[in-house]
């Protein structure tokens, strides 16, 4: 199964000049999520401005459990899974974009 490591998005930040922030797939004013720099560094422009374009692309790359389960995890304040008993992608997921959201800290 394919992941998101936090190499990978600590190298889209960098790649793109982009900077970390949580909730925006789209750059607003230099700031967008992890999901949106690595958008960025895989394919240098968008198309349009609607996050549905960057899911598609991820959906079809990971998967749509894994990439909105990574979403949850980076985006959110919470350390883990609200239901234990969940899927084994959903925690992998989660746990994925919680590394990377703790690899930025106070800076998102």
């Amino acid at each position: 199964m394919n992941r998101i490591t936090p190499e990978e998005i600590i190298e889209a930040y960098k790649k793109t000049g982009t900077k970390p922030t949580r909730l925006y797939l789209i750059p607003i004013n230099g700031k967008c999520c992890a999901l949106g720099a690595l958008y960025l560094y895989n394919n240098s422009a968008f198309h349009d401005y609607y996050d549905r374009q960057i899911l598609r692309y991820f959906y079809a790359k990971y998967s749509k459990l894994y990439i909105d389960n990574f979403i949850l995890g980076f985006d959110s304040s919470i350390d883990r899974p609200l239901f234990e008993n969940e899927n084994e992608i959903f925690r992998l997921a989660f746990n994925d974009g919680k590394r990377c959201q703790v690899v930025f800290g106070e800076n998102l």
